[in-house]
């Protein structure tokens, strides 16, 4: 997963929470988690970890898929 990707997917997240949070959302009735990129499947869990190196670490369940997005380099901000 490149880094525009996961803005998009750190986007559609803040939207969700911002939904819930502005509507007083109960479980049932929260909005759905964005869907896998790779294959388009419903989301039932969106995992995130960032790895020793920097880069991030993402996960669909139940698909399964996970991405890797590699740290920013010194060099993308020259």
């Amino acid at each position: 997963m490149d880094r525009p990707s996961m803005a998009v997917l750190e986007f559609k997240m803040e939207e969700r929470r911002n939904k819930i949070t502005q509507e007083l959302l109960q479980q049932p009735d929260y909005p759905p988690l964005p869907e896998c990129r790779e294959c388009g499947a419903a989301s039932e869990e969106i995992l995130d970890q960032r790895d020793l190196d920097g880069s991030v670490l993402i996960g669909f369940k139940p698909c399964g898929h996970r991405f890797r997005v590699e740290p920013l380099s010194l060099d993308s901000y020259l």
